[in-house]
C-alpha cells in the first residue's frame, strides 16, 4: 500500500499529535479531546460511507467519530454534498498541468479528506478549534 500524503493536523490548545489506524497513525485520541461537533460530523462520515449509494467512503470516519460521534451524528443534509462537493474540487485541480500540491481545511470537523483522496503530492494542513 502507498504511504499517504502528509497530514498535519493544527488545533487551537492542541498538540500535533501522531496517528496510527493501520497506515493511518494517531495517538492520544480520545472523542473528548475534540469538540463533540467534530465527532458528530465523522459519525455523518461514517453513516454516509456505510450507504450503497455513498457520495464518499471514509474507512477512518468510525474511529475519528468514537462512541460519542456515532452515537449522535449531525449535519449530514449540509455535510454529506459538500464533503463530496470539495473532494471533486481538490481532485479537479490536483489534475491540472501545475496543479494545487498543498490543502489547508479550515473548521473541517475531522475530515480524513488527505487519506481518503489519496492524491500522493499533496500536502494537506486540517485547522481547527478542537476543544
Amino acid at each position: 500500500m502507498p504511504s499517504p500524503p502528509r497530514c498535519v493536523q493544527v488545533g487551537v490548545n492542541q498538540k500535533v499529535n501522531h496517528f496510527d489506524f493501520g497506515w493511518f497513525h494517531f495517538h492520544g485520541f480520545s472523542c473528548c479531546s475534540f469538540s463533540f461537533f467534530t465527532c458528530g460530523l465523522a459519525g455523518s462520515r461514517f453513516l454516509e460511507s456505510q450507504r450503497s449509494d455513498s457520495l464518499f467512503v471514509d474507512v477512518l470516519a468510525s474511529k475519528l467519530a468514537g462512541r460519542e460521534g456515532l452515537a449522535q451524528p449531525m449535519g449530514d443534509w449540509i455535510m454529506v454534498p459538500r464533503t463530496r462537493f470539495g473532494d471533486d474540487f481538490v481532485f479537479q485541480h490536483y489534475m491540472k498541468p501545475r496543479g494545487a500540491r498543498q490543502l489547508v481545511l479550515l473548521g473541517a470537523g475531522m475530515d480524513a479528506r488527505a487519506y481518503r483522496l489519496r492524491l500522493p503530492e499533496l500536502k494537506v494542513f486540517e485547522v481547527g478549534c478542537y476543544l
